[in-house]
């Protein structure tokens, strides 16, 4: 025997053309460059040489992530401002 009940969701998508009601903004804190290997080579730099990006992997600097957050949170604000539930991460 199958349960019908029906689930109960948060947020749920039906279909793509509807007005965007709610939306998840994150945050770039704590933002890191993933370890190089070929895998992240080949669909991040894919016209660098290892060689010349391999000393990227780890903390992205301190201003990237500052001016990141500014420009998600201009977004967030802008969304709010068309009507539209925003929902942030909590660092």
């Amino acid at each position: 025997m199958t349960n019908t009940t029906p689930m109960k969701t948060i947020v749920s998508t039906h279909n793509d053309w509807d007005p965007l009601e709610e939306i998840f903004v994150g945050t770039a804190t704590n933002a890191v460059f993933p370890t190089m290997d070929r895998s992240t080579h080949s669909y991040s730099f894919t016209d660098e040489r290892y060689e010349n990006i391999k000393d990227l992997e780890g903390p992205v600097d301190k201003r990237i992530i500052e001016e990141s957050n500014e420009d998600l949170e201009m977004l967030a604000e802008k969304l709010k401002e068309l009507g539209i539930k925003v929902r942030r991460p909590v660092p």
